[in-house]
Order: structure tokens, then C-alpha cells, then sequence
């Protein structure tokens, strides 16, 4: 059997980032990694396990809004996150165009699961 390591792969990771310095065409570029590993099985074998971290964030000008209750609301300003909780929506009162300008402010929207089962009722169709 033979190992993987970290500094292997973050070594392979950066040199085929400075390939992408060279050409300038203005766009965020991303890398996606795939190892296939030979006679393994993960549903019965569980000796496979890591998480690699990137040091840069591959997009930072990206936006999120958390759909969540208002425990979590601490959690996510905390970590600068805009937040919504169920009250919130239910005071766009199932207005469309404003429900249309809430998912035009960020790129991207999480919700907890108890907030996706309300968000018919509260929203709208």
C-alpha cells in the first residue's frame, strides 16, 4: 500500500498553479483534484481519510446569506456571514419582487433544514 502525503500533494497543487500565473485573462481559475484509488472499496474499507486545506480561498468576492434560526444568527455574524432568520422572511409577507431582491443580493444562499420545510408557507410557492 502506498501513502499519499500532504506536502506531495500541495506541491503538486502549487506548481500547477504557476502555470496558471503566466497567462493574464482576468478570471478567478480553480483546480479540482481526482485520485482514484485500485481495489478499494469504501463502503467496507474505512483506512482512507484527510482533508486538505487551500491557502487561498478560491473565491473571496463571493457572497453568502444563511437561512437559519435565530440561535445561529450569533454563529454567523461572528464569522461576518449575513443571516436571516424565519421572522425575517416572514416580513417580505410573500412579496415576490422583494423575495426576487433577496436572492439577487448574494451568490449563494444556505438554509438549515427547519427553515427549508418553512420557507413554502412563509414565502410562497
Amino acid at each position: 500500500m502506498r501513502k499519499i502525503y500532504r506536502e506531495a500533494v500541495t506541491d503538486a497543487v502549487k506548481a500547477i498553479g504557476k502555470g496558471g500565473e503566466t497567462r493574464e485573462c482576468g478570471l478567478v481559475e480553480t483546480i479540482d483534484l481526482q485520485i482514484s484509488l485500485k481495489n478499494y472499496d469504501p463502503v467496507e474499507d474505512k483506512r482512507v481519510s484527510g482533508v486538505l486545506r487551500l491557502a487561498v480561498v478560491p473565491r473571496p468576492k463571493d457572497s453568502v446569506c444563511v437561512l437559519g434560526e435565530a440561535e445561529r444568527e450569533g454563529e454567523a455574524k461572528g464569522a461576518k456571514i449575513a443571516v436571516l432568520t424565519a421572522d425575517d422572511l416572514k416580513k417580505l409577507n410573500k412579496n415576490k419582487t422583494a423575495i426576487k431582491k433577496l436572492a439577487d443580493q448574494d451568490d449563494a444562499v444556505l438554509a438549515t433544514a427547519s427553515v427549508i420545510r418553512q420557507m413554502p408557507r412563509i414565502m410562497g410557492p
